[in-house]
């Protein structure tokens, strides 16, 4: 038989309890030096009303070397940042007045903020002038919103533009269409346009130095008033000039500003308008036209709204001058001296 367990009630022996032992010092973490910051510490400034700052806040700087630079790299480097930092002055008249409108101009945003003010007379002929050169150009006709549509907004767009000396040359008032509300498929549908690339432009000026060529520059006056709209676009009638009766929407027969297909129809227009005079638009850049007749060459390259004509004869470019003039509203620049914020000098060894 095996071995019997203990018998119960047995005295049993505990084992022995061990006795503590004092818990010594924490080991000392090993401090390890920060790794070097890659860049030097910013300075932080507080919250300012940053359209007021001055204009030289915003130029460039320069980061400047451990050597001393000599005093011709120095005039290099100044030189050079001064030409970046002029590049991107010189925009455009119509991003200017966006720009202007939306980040720090105080002039008025709605007409009734205009009417409010001292001088609320001259913004209101301002748009009153907008509101007639419209009807003349037949932009929109009064209409009855049909069943299932949605009609755009509208909003003003007011500038005040000085003259260099400081002061008042005139009050602009632009009527714009509010197109980030236009569903594409309904209100628009293609939206792309192209635009002279300054390798073609530079090019072209290379062109008319090599072969001593005119050039002259026009400008479109309201370019996009003038493409014909293919949708059907309806919009809400502007702040202080409402026509026909309460319930009456603009239903829109051409291009406004603010539109997105208003860009694509302008270029439409004016494409189907030089071919009319005999124009060819070059494959590998749509934006640039040549007309060749005889022994008459013509290059127009178009930036939006801005034409230069370069041709050997004064009396083509005159002509073109003449039958563009009959169809659209232009400028006459005369002898192209700025182009797309960059100067250009003629300068013919006699």
């Amino acid at each position: 038989m095996g071995e019997l367990p203990n018998q119960v009630g047995a005295e049993e022996v505990p084992a022995p309890i061990p006795e503590p032992v004092a818990p010594g010092p924490p080991p000392t973490p090993s401090v390890s030096s920060p790794p070097p910051c890659r860049y030097p510490a910013r300075e932080r400034h507080p919250p300012q009303e940053w359209w007021k700052l001055p204009s030289t806040s915003h130029k460039p700087v320069v980061e400047s070397s451990d050597e001393e630079p000599s005093s011709n790299d120095s005039a290099e480097e100044s030189l050079h940042a001064e030409t970046e930092w002029s590049s991107y002055l010189e925009v455009p008249e119509a991003f200017e007045c966006v720009f202007k409108v939306g980040a720090h101009s105080n002039d008025p945003k709605t007409l009734a903020e205009a009417m409010a003010r001292p001088d609320g007379d001259q913004w209101y002929k301002a748009a009153y002038e907008e509101i007639q050169a419209l009807l003349n150009n037949g932009t929109w006709k009064l209409a009855k919103l049909p069943p299932g549509r949605k009609a755009i907004g509208s909003r003003w767009v007011f500038l005040l533009k000085h003259k260099k000396d400081g002061s008042i040359d005139c009050y602009k008032g632009r009527l714009v269409a509010k197109g980030y509300s236009q569903r594409p498929g309904f209100d628009f549908k293609d939206t792309f346009t192209p635009t002279a690339k300054w390798s073609a432009l530079r090019a072209i000026l290379a062109l008319a130095a090599l072969e001593d060529l005119e050039l002259e520059s026009i400008d479109i006056s309201s370019a996009f008033l003038n493409g014909d709209l293919e949708e059907e676009v309806y919009m809400e009638q502007p702040e202080g000039f409402h026509q026909g009766a309460h319930d009456d929407f603009l239903q829109l027969l051409k291009g406004l500003y603010g539109l997105c297909q208003s860009p694509h129809i302008w270029h439409k227009k004016l494409d189907k308008v030089l071919q009319e005079i005999g124009f060819t638009k070059v494959r590998c850049d749509h934006s640039i036209w040549i007309y060749q007749k005889d022994n008459v060459k013509i290059i127009i390259p178009v930036f939006v709204d801005d034409m230069t004509l370069a041709s050997k004869s004064k009396e083509a470019i005159q002509h073109v001058k003449a039958e563009l003039k009959a169809r659209f509203k232009l400028c006459d620049l005369g002898p192209t001296t700025f182009l797309l914020g960059v100067g250009v000098e003629c300068d013919r060894m006699k």
